[in-house]
């Protein structure tokens, strides 16, 4: 399926970056779930609580970075987690509102990671 290809894509991009504490452990184990339907590359995520995989202290809104892409307008990734503090979503959008993601995109460079690991 094209959603889950998209999403492990994504998410080898995401784990060669300096992302916050914790984030790596559990972008480490989760299981990729649902991907969205409406255009843009955005999907559910699962990990499981288990020792030596700590709850992340932030909740909600984890991390946003931010890609140059070989069109006119950023990628924008942002990873959110559940009131656990697991991963439970990452939303993967063409520009900062929230845009389907064409055939052929591709990322050209890191433009930023807020916070920043």
């Amino acid at each position: 399926m094209k959603s889950i290809a998209n999403a492990e894509k994504w998410l080898q991009l995401l784990k060669a970056q300096a992302l916050p504490a914790g984030v790596h452990a559990q972008l480490d184990a989760l299981r990729v779930g649902e991907a969205c339907d409406c255009g843009c590359n955005s999907f559910v995520v699962s990990v499981s609580p288990t020792p030596g995989i700590p709850p992340l202290l932030e909740r909600g809104l984890v991390c946003e970075l931010a890609f140059k892409s070989n069109k006119t307008e950023e990628i924008n990734v942002l990873i959110f987690s559940d009131p656990a503090g697991y991963l439970d979503r990452i939303d993967v959008t063409l520009g900062g509102y929230g845009g389907l993601m064409p055939d052929g995109i591709e990322v050209t460079g890191l433009i930023g990671i807020w916070p920043a690991g």
